[in-house]
């Protein structure tokens, strides 16, 4: 027992007038010395632990981040790899991607619930039993694992959850996200509210843009009238780029805002590049993502939940967009638009845009140079 060892006996030995009235109330009297002796060794090694003992208390000698590590180099014994086609030097690179991250302090966002469920497992989860209501947006844009963790810490809570399905762009298999969740509620207290009815569109562009989807005809577009979409095929870079400057500065004459959105930054890095010197434009990114008016490039994971006046799909290719995993993340960049839809390829138009019936968009394909306007 640490009261009992010599260093305290020490101390109780060197104290003050002073000292002595601090650790001992003035009321306090005691039957015996031995009695007194015990107070202020006690009295002394909880002053001199109570650091320590607070630090214990909040924690601060457990490393979650190495812990972390640890749990998925041994994940691997609780599950066969092979099961979820994970070969042991893809699951050994993740370990050396999440540590390296860990260790400059920062955490993916696909990493997030399983750090905290291991913290929870290891400290105590920590609920909310007081909200009442939680409002969750773009709820296509969460996984299964993030609202089941976020319905562990709210036990007592409501759960609204609202998005679009269709612009699903993050998911990498086909089933509905509301598939998936269902398990997570009780289905009798559980309600789905469909609303079918698009409103930022005009109703060519969304008769067009729903064409992408499968269940097209559960998207109901708003009467508001204006032109099909163009679909332009050009043969390469040079000539696509040619065709987005030309689209651009003709909307640009009728529209404040109008989006030129890639697939990702490196396309949109490319095209900007491309365009910077012949006409003003702004690139969008990650770091710089105030909007303003005229024209811009950025990503499509930029342009969600956003609307422009005009859009310009910006390599609307079959490398591009191959297959229909793609359907939903061509979908939403379409969707932006309001007034006026431009897809431009770079080689052969997406399989995608094939499906579409012909009166619903106007197609052109350029095999030559097309003569520029000026940005006047």
């Amino acid at each position: 027992m640490e009261a009992k060892k010599a260093w305290v006996k020490d101390e109780m030995e060197l104290l003050s007038e002073e000292e002595y009235r601090a650790l001992v109330p003035t009321k306090l009297e005691f039957q015996s010395f031995d009695d007194e002796q015990d107070y202020l060794a006690k009295k002394i090694v909880r002053l001199k632990f109570k650091k320590l003992h607070k630090s214990v208390l909040d924690n601060q000698f457990w490393h979650m981040k190495q812990q972390f590590g640890h749990f998925m180099q041994y994940a691997p014994r609780l599950f066969d790899l092979a099961e979820f086609n994970i070969s042991k030097e893809d699951w050994e690179n993740e370990i050396h991607r999440i540590v390296a991250s860990l260790n400059e302090n920062k955490l993916a966002l696909e990493d997030a619930v399983l750090f905290l469920e291991l913290c929870d497992a290891a400290l105590g989860k920590k609920v909310n039993r007081i909200m009442r209501f939680v409002f969750i947006d773009e709820i296509q844009d969460y996984s299964k694992a993030q609202i089941a963790y976020l319905n562990s810490i709210f036990p007592s809570s409501q759960f609204t959850l609202l998005g679009d399905l269709n612009q699903a762009i993050f998911k990498r298999n086909e089933k509905s996200l509301l598939e998936e969740i269902a398990p997570l509620f009780d289905a009798n207290r559980t309600s789905v509210v469909e609303l079918s009815k698009s409103y930022r569109s005009t109703e060519q562009i969304t008769n067009f843009t729903k064409e992408i989807m499968t269940e097209s005809e559960r998207i109901i577009p708003f009467s508001r009238q204006g032109d099909v979409p163009k679909v332009i095929q050009t043969e390469n870079f040079v000539a696509m780029m040619d065709v987005v400057q030309r689209e651009a500065l003709k909307l640009k004459k009728s529209s404040n805002m109008v989006a030129i959105i890639g697939r990702n930054q490196e396309i949109c890095e490319e095209a900007y590049l491309s365009l910077y010197k012949k006409m003003d434009v702004k690139l969008v990114h990650m770091g710089n993502q105030k909007l303003s008016e005229g024209i811009m490039i950025l990503p499509s994971y930029l342009a969600k939940g956003l609307e422009f006046d005009s859009v310009i799909v910006l390599d609307a290719s079959e490398k591009t967009y191959p297959s229909s995993a793609d359907k939903t993340l061509l979908y939403t960049i379409c969707s932006r638009a309001m007034h006026d839809l431009v897809a431009v390829s770079n080689g052969e138009i997406t399989p995608l845009f094939k499906t579409i019936p012909n009166h619903l968009y106007e197609f052109e394909t350029l095999s030559v140079k097309t003569q520029l306007p000026s940005d006047s």
